[in-house]
């Protein structure tokens, strides 16, 4: 969702990385303009160098989906300084550590954004209604009603490469 909002918005290059190179081949297919596969054992500055290497720089803004210490960690490594790293994806964790004096001496911002405040819900829906974003080549398994069980456990365990699921009530 944060790459078609990205590039509806006028990002001029949108890079995503992942571990699950079916969620890098959706990415692309969506509007993608690089895809990098990350390693579960990649250490934020293995991730960094990545990321750098197949832009040709450092972002100048980037966007953390996953929410991990990690994660946040190479959001402001990789992000140039004066740049701005946007913190979107939450696990429910007390506390994080990140590199605050990095980010600090490289004045880079670092801007929380829940992804179900009132005002940017609202935004997101209305960009899905009018069309303006597709949806629906994110959502990868469909389930009726009487197998919404079935449903949530696709949804937890990623089972099937599962993106989106979506539970039909009629």
């Amino acid at each position: 969702m944060s790459l078609l909002v990205s590039k509806a918005l006028g990002a001029s290059k949108v890079l995503v990385t992942d571990y699950i190179q079916a969620r890098l081949d959706k990415a692309k297919e969506i509007g993608a303009d690089f895809i990098v596969q990350v390693h579960p054992r990649d250490s934020a500055d293995v991730v960094k160098q990545k990321v750098i290497s197949a832009l040709g720089g450092d972002p100048t803004t980037s966007i953390d989906c996953v929410g991990s210490e990690l994660t946040i960690t190479v959001a402001v490594r990789a992000t140039a300084s004066g740049g701005v790293a946007v913190i979107v994806g939450f696990h429910g964790l007390p506390a994080v550590n990140i590199p605050i004096t990095e980010a600090v001496i490289r004045e880079i911002d670092i801007r929380g954004n829940h992804h179900y405040n009132n005002y940017d819900y609202h935004e997101a829906l209305e960009m899905v209604a009018t069309g303006t974003i597709d949806v629906k080549p994110l959502i990868t398994h469909h389930y009726k009603i009487d197998e919404v069980q079935k449903a949530f456990n696709t949804a937890t365990t990623r089972e099937d490469n599962a993106i989106k699921v979506l539970i039909h009530t009629d």
